[in-house]
């Protein structure tokens, strides 16, 4: 497959299951970070989920028609069905 050219690509990680993590997004084109946030304990699957829908939120509040691309199986299925999988609680999985 040949690398996008516009676009915006999401990524989620994860050191530990569960762990400190993070996610950001980034425009393609000009490979400028769109945001990136970080978290006290998550897992991988959390983060690559939140990438997405922040992803999903910023486009809205854009007006952008860019595509997101992730390489998730797992969080793309969440966002589609609109329900996600997760043990870690609200408590848990904070910001920092």
């Amino acid at each position: 497959m040949e690398k996008p050219k516009f676009g915006i690509a999401v990524d989620g990680s994860c050191i530990g299951n569960p762990g400190k993590g993070s996610y950001r997004a980034v425009d393609i084109a000009t490979e400028k970070e769109l945001f990136r946030h970080n978290f006290a304990l998550t897992t991988n699957n959390v983060m690559e989920f939140c990438g997405l829908v922040h992803s999903l939120k910023w486009k809205k509040e854009n007006s952008s028609n860019l595509i997101i691309y992730s390489d998730s199986v797992t969080a793309l299925c969440w966002v589609r069905n609109w329900n996600m999988s997760t043990n870690l609680t609200k408590e848990n999985n904070k910001k920092h």
